[in-house]
């Protein structure tokens, strides 16, 4: 498996968890169900020798699609076009966070459908706009073998449908 796919995750993962709106700081909210763009840069990846065998660089990730099922919903999945090959990459996520939660962690599931079999550990703090969009730091942890490579991205997410 071409590990060169695995950077976007974390994205869906900002909109996994609902969270609280900056102009409305005591009202939690919820991301719409639906469709988001995701825009995600990679800020670290290290260790850097093994995280560039595995293709993975600090700089822009490929863009791709989220469906967010909603709150505490199973059924969250990005899809992204590969950067090596003319395939699509899924990343399907465990459950969604329940409404007002800041924070998700986990193990989502990586591959060319409906070959979801790669795990990847991730854990991501969000950042709400408002029901639409979202921020998210997240930290991906990709194990193949002894070689061990943690990303950080910063990723940002607009629901489009």
């Amino acid at each position: 498996m071409k590990i060169s796919h695995i950077l976007s995750p974390l994205f869906c993962i900002v909109l996994s968890a609902p969270m609280t709106s900056h102009a409305a700081a005591t009202a939690a909210t919820a991301p719409n169900k639906g469709f988001y763009h995701v825009e995600s840069y990679i800020t670290a990846a290290k260790p850097t020798a093994t995280c560039s065998g595995f293709g993975i660089a600090v700089g822009p990730a490929p863009s791709g699609s989220l469906y967010y099922p909603g709150p505490s919903a199973t059924g969250a999945i990005l899809r992204y076009a590969g950067t090596k090959s003319a395939t699509i990459t899924a990343e399907s996520f465990p459950k969604t966070p329940a409404a007002g939660a800041t924070s998700w962690s986990g193990t989502l599931m990586q591959g060319t459908e409906p070959n979801l079999t790669f795990p990847i550990a991730f854990r991501a703090k969000l950042a709400p706009l408002d029901a639409q969009s979202f921020t998210i730091v997240a930290t991906l942890t990709v194990t193949v073998g002894a070689n061990k490579c943690t990303i950080t991205q910063n990723i940002a997410l607009t629901q489009t449908g």
